[in-house]
């Protein structure tokens, strides 16, 4: 996933972004990396979701 973040930045990207249930315990991963919940939501099946947002500009 670093690695993904390197080649992100250095094609010019500011930030990422991802959805994960809110209930996967991916979440706590998704944090370790920097990932920060900017909201909540249902999926398109009615499950509870987090829109996770990473900013790259400050990640080395």
């Amino acid at each position: 996933m670093k690695k993904l973040f390197g080649v992100l930045r250095a094609n010019g990207y500011t930030q990422t972004s991802l959805s994960v249930q809110k209930d996967n315990p991916a979440v706590k991963f998704y944090k370790r990396l920097g990932y920060r919940i900017r909201e909540e939501k249902l999926d398109h099946a009615g499950n509870e979701d987090f829109i996770m947002i990473k900013e790259l500009k400050t990640d080395l």
